[in-house]
């Protein structure tokens, strides 16, 4: 389990049990340890006998934790809180302090519901379940043989004839089925995924060995974690699409495997690490805050001691001497100071990190924002080269007016010579005319500036619209 390594990691002591130890002897083992964390799994389905053990080392002094590692029935079948009383009467029936589960999906709906520290504990990448697989092949499988979803299996029909599923009994098996099916496919029990917690537990081995998941839209939730190691179908006409896309580029496969392993190992690996070690110091932390606190109390109580000694003598003072605390050295200040940095960094490594996850950032995510960003730029200047034209076009359509208006005008006054000077009417009336099919001309000209002028101004906001969405994705 990826609990029992991080632990292990932090230097305590691991042990597993199970029902088949008498109750008695897991007590005892909760007395000679003091006051151990346990972990319970598979609580909600406990054998009998289960609860009175673990009330007992509760009362021994056992720190409980409950793992929640199922999805809840309450997300996508609707199902009331009475088919839920397991999960809600933690409290109740185990007399626990935590529960973890794998799932932020999950973790939503029991924040209201559970009266508990409730902390997010997905799978993360352990070295022992790495097997070192190298893809030889490029298939595409499913680790399992459960069917998908009835209307979700009808919607991708044609691409299961090339899926290929096995039900795998030892890690050899697993080692040889992602060798020559370095795809894998993963999808819920129901065909509504965007309700369903992803499978974190399958998608956390198959990361550790390389293998590219395409997988059944799930929770946003979870969608948003996994984001960057996890290629999720949006709708199930994606899926087929998607999966044709890797195999029919092998480069582009074997990017998304490498990109999948190490967005996991580097990922998940800094985040658990960098919450183990913050874990580690508060808990170290309490531990100091407690040593000190019985040292103060063994202290007065000492005081208290001598200043009622004295035996024939009376109540005089005490002969023997007091104990002065010894002020902190410069080496301890250089030490503490050395921790408090670290402590420091640690936290601004675990920021970073999750800034990294919240937002999503992967290789392939940095890729495409380069790109995006090119592409705004190209924009911004295809924008700016149409403004141009747009104001060369206003240019001409205000020559062109005022081409119109001074024909306009000469109009007139042929008009006025034309009352004036009879004799000449012949000339004026040739001379109308002519001025006329210049004005014929220049309306013709102006109609055709401004037609010009619009298209630039649509291409312009065009341009601009382009922009504007490129900069808001």
């Amino acid at each position: 389990m990826t609990i029992a390594s991080a632990l292990s990691r932090r230097n305590y002591s691991v042990a597993y049990t199970d029902a088949s130890r008498t109750r008695n002897d897991i007590v005892a083992e909760v007395v000679r340890h003091g006051s151990p964390v346990v972990v319970l799994f598979g609580y909600w389905n406990a054998v009998p006998g289960t609860r009175e053990i673990v009330s007992r080392a509760v009362a021994k002094g056992a720190h409980l934790v409950l793992y929640q590692s199922e999805p809840l029935g309450v997300l996508y079948n609707r199902q009331p809180l009475a088919h839920n009383k397991h999960i809600l009467a933690t409290k109740e029936l185990y007399n626990a302090s935590e529960l973890w589960d794998y799932s932020l999906a999950n973790l939503e709906w029991l924040r209201p519901h559970v009266q508990l520290t409730l902390r997010h504990v997905p799978p993360s990448y352990v070295p022992d379940f790495d097997l070192g697989v190298q893809a030889t092949r490029r298939g595409v499988g499913v680790v399992g043989t459960r069917p998908p979803p009835k209307t979700y299996a009808q919607t991708t029909a044609p691409l299961w004839h090339n899926v290929t599923q096995a039900e795998l009994q030892t890690w050899a098996d697993m080692r040889q089925f992602l060798t020559t099916h370095p795809l894998q496919l993963v999808f819920h029990r129901v065909p509504q995924g965007n309700l369903c917690p992803f499978e974190a537990f399958r998608g956390a081995v198959l990361a550790s060995n390389r293998a590219c998941i395409v997988a059944q839209d799930s929770h946003p939730l979870d969608q948003h974690y996994w984001a960057g190691i996890v290629h999720f179908a949006p709708t199930p006409a994606d899926l087929p699409r998607i999966v044709n896309r890797f195999m029919s580029d092998p480069a582009l496969l074997a990017d998304c495997q490498a990109l999948t392993y190490n967005a996991f190992v580097t990922n998940h690996t800094a985040t658990a690490r960098a919450a183990e070690e913050k874990e580690a110091a508060r808990h170290a932390e309490e531990l100091l805050a407690e040593v000190e606190a019985e040292k103060r109390a063994k202290g007065k109580k000492g005081k208290k001691k001598k200043n009622k000694g004295g035996g024939a003598g009376g109540a005089g003072p005490s002969q023997e001497p007091e104990e002065v605390a010894e002020a902190p050295s410069e080496a301890d200040a250089a030490e503490a100071a050395k921790k408090a940095e670290e402590a420091r960094l640690l936290l601004l490594l675990e920021t970073l990190t999750e800034e990294r996850m919240r937002l999503g950032i992967t290789a392939e995510s940095q890729a495409a924002a380069s790109a995006e960003v090119a592409e705004a730029a190209r924009l911004d200047a295809a924008e700016d080269e149409a403004e141009e034209e747009a104001e060369a076009e206003d240019e001409a359509e205000a020559a062109a007016e005022a081409a119109e208006a001074e024909a306009e005008a000469a109009q007139a006054e042929s008009k006025a010579a034309e009352g004036a000077a009879r004799a000449a009417l012949e000339e004026a009336t040739a001379a109308l005319e002519r001025r006329e099919t210049a004005l014929e001309e220049a309306r013709a000209a102006t109609k055709t500036r401004r037609a010009a002028a619009v298209a630039a101004r649509a291409r312009a906001t065009a341009a601009r619209m382009a922009a504007e969405a490129a900069e808001r994705s």
